[in-house]
C-alpha cells in the first residue's frame, strides 16, 4: 500500500518540506477551537475524535500536502516530538478523512475561520500595509470534483461538476489572508449569491 512503501529520494525530500511546515501549527492549533466544532457523526464504530482529524487535516494543508494520500503519508511517517506537538498518535487513513470532509457542516468551520480572524485582528496581524485602510476583495473560486452532491456541486456541459465558492481575501494585510470563503448554492450564481457573501 502506498503509505507503507519505502519513499524514493524525491519523496523523502517532499517528506522532509512538509515536516519543517509543522512546526509553528503545533503553536497554533491550540487557540484554533477544533474542540468547539460539533460531531455529527454516528458513534458506531467511531475510532477517531473530529478534533484529532480536523488537526490532521489543518496540519496537512498547512505542511503543502496535495492530496489526501499524501496526508495519511505525512500522519503515518512522524517523528515522535511531531507526534506529541500536534497530538496525533497515529496513521490517520484517507477514506476516513474523505468520508469525514464531504459530510462535515460548514458553517461550523466557517465559525472557527472567523474566530481565528478576531483573533489576527486583535492581536495588529491583519493591519493594512501600504494602504490606509482595509481592502477585502471578493472573487468566485471553483474545485472540481469527481463527487456530486445535491446541494453545491454543478455538473458542466462536458459532464464533469465543480464546486464555486465566493472567497473573501483581506488584501490589504501585509500578507494576504482568506478571511472567509462561501459556497454557493448549484442553482445559484456568483451574482445572486454576492449580497449574501458580503452580509457575511
Amino acid at each position: 500500500a502506498y503509505p507503507f512503501r519505502r519513499p524514493e529520494a524525491s519523496e523523502m525530500d517532499r517528506v522532509r518540506e512538509i515536516r519543517r511546515g509543522l512546526g509553528a501549527m503545533a503553536v497554533g492549533l491550540g487557540s484554533l477551537g477544533l474542540h468547539e466544532v460539533d460531531d455529527h457523526r454516528s458513534t458506531k464504530g467511531r475510532k477517531h475524535p473530529l478534533w484529532r482529524l480536523l488537526t490532521a487535516v489543518v496540519s496537512g494543508i498547512a505542511a503543502g500536502c496535495r492530496s489526501l494520500a499524501e496526508l495519511e503519508l505525512l500522519t503515518a511517517q512522524m517523528s515522535p516530538p511531531v507526534r506529541r506537538a500536534l497530538r496525533l498518535w497515529q496513521r490517520t487513513p484517507d477514506t476516513t478523512l474523505r468520508d469525514l470532509l464531504v459530510e462535515l457542516p460548514l458553517g461550523n468551520l466557517r465559525k472557527l475561520l472567523y474566530k481565528q480572524v478576531r483573533a489576527a485582528h486583535r492581536r495588529k496581524q491583519l493591519d493594512p500595509c501600504g494602504l490606509p485602510c482595509g481592502v477585502v476583495a471578493i472573487d468566485g473560486k471553483y474545485t472540481s470534483t469527481r463527487l456530486p452532491d445535491d446541494t453545491y456541486a454543478q455538473r458542466q456541459k462536458d459532464r464533469s461538476w465543480v464546486v464555486r465558492t465566493l472567497s473573501a481575501s483581506l488584501v490589504s494585510a501585509r500578507a494576504p489572508v482568506f478571511i472567509d470563503a462561501m459556497p454557493i448554492p448549484k442553482e445559484r450564481n456568483e451574482e445572486s449569491a454576492f449580497q449574501a457573501a458580503l452580509d457575511d
